[in-house]
């Protein structure tokens, strides 16, 4: 889809503020101006010694100011739409940009503006109801995306711990997506990983594209009970042990390197598994990851995504008995970075 031009966007702002009313509507409309004529009577001076009859006369009518003003626009079409498919609306608006996370360079701004979701704070300024749904619904804050650029120095870390606990606090007990990623695939700041854990009990998916210190994996541990995929792209020297994954009973897909078998074979609840797609990057290790297979469950997918040149041809895997439903291949001709992105059925 090509991005809308300034006119474009422009008359389509105008349509969703011009609050048309219908012809069947108008004389609603009548009525409720004719109470606001009403109103501003009693703020002629000449009146003024209703004050001192009625006490607190004054403050009730600034009060009852707003109501006319708000109710004048009930009738419009866009406020008639059910609140349900303007959180549709609103959560797809808020996604549009999600493919671009995952792209190999970052910029400080772009990644500060995703995680404070400008696109729905945008939203929530166009009128009062459209600023309620957005901010008390949680499922509009359940993505959260963080990149290495927002804890590169320190005076981007309160920027950056201040809008994620917001954006947590926003989504109250709804389920989140969690995605961290570094362009160096180094590890994510301790501080802002340990507050993500503390709301580990709210992961449903995670991705991870960088490095992970030990300690901060043993944060999860026994703490994902909601947690149904998880995908870590990280480089060998950082793959560490998946003793945490014990503690989700829910899970049933699966992204790691093979490296991450010869440290956490016997960790990985394999039985659970509905999909496992396993990444390497040299030949030899393909009859490692195609040995997982006869443990994955009846009808499970196995996804094998590697790197293609001459030694490829010369390897000599051993035949497997496997239970799998369905089997897609990857092949990478250039090496390079490995990204989510990446991994799709061919």
């Amino acid at each position: 889809m090509s991005p809308l031009h300034s006119s474009e966007r422009d008359n389509i702002c105008a349509l969703v503020r011009s609050h048309f009313q219908s012809p069947g509507h108008l004389q609603l409309r009548a009525i409720v101006r004719s109470q606001v004529v009403e109103l501003l009577r009693y703020e002629d001076p000449r009146r003024r010694d209703l004050d001192v009859i009625c006490p607190g006369s004054a403050a009730y009518r600034h009060a009852l100011q707003p109501y006319p003003y708000e109710w004048e626009n009930i009738p419009a079409h866009i406020r008639r739409l059910p609140t349900e498919i303007l959180v549709h609306i609103f959560s797809l608006h808020s996604a549009a940009d999600a493919h671009t996370f995952y792209r190999s360079s970052h910029d400080y701004r772009t990644e500060l503006a995703r995680l404070a979701n400008v696109r729905l704070l945008s939203l929530s300024q166009v009128c009062s109801r459209w600023h309620g749904i957005v901010m008390n619904t949680p499922t509009l804050w359940s993505r959260l995306q963080l990149n290495g650029v927002l804890w590169v120095t320190r005076s981007r870390w309160n920027k950056t711990i201040a809008l994620l606990t917001s954006a947590l606090e926003r989504g109250r007990n709804a389920l989140i997506s969690v995605a961290i990623s570094d362009d160096r695939l180094r590890p994510p700041l301790a501080q802002v990983f340990a507050l993500l854990a503390q709301h580990s009990h709210r992961w449903e998916v995670a991705t991870f594209s960088c490095s992970f210190n030990r300690h901060d994996l043993a944060l999860l541990d026994g703490k994902l009970p909601c947690l149904k995929r998880i995908e870590i792209y990280a480089p060998r020297r950082a793959s560490r042990a998946l003793d945490f994954l014990l503690g989700a009973p829910h899970l049933i897909a699966l992204t790691a390197g093979v490296e991450v078998l010869e440290r956490s074979s016997t960790r990985i609840p394999f039985k659970r598994l509905r999909k496992f797609v396993c990444l390497t990057r040299v030949p030899s290790q393909i009859a490692r990851a195609i040995s997982v297979t006869p443990r994955l469950p009846d009808g499970s997918h196995f996804q094998l995504a590697f790197y293609v040149d001459r030694r490829v041809l010369t390897l000599r895997i051993p035949p497997t008995t496997t239970p799998i439903s369905a089997l897609g291949l990857l092949l990478m001709h250039q090496f390079g970075q490995l990204h989510p992105a990446h991994c799709q059925n061919l």
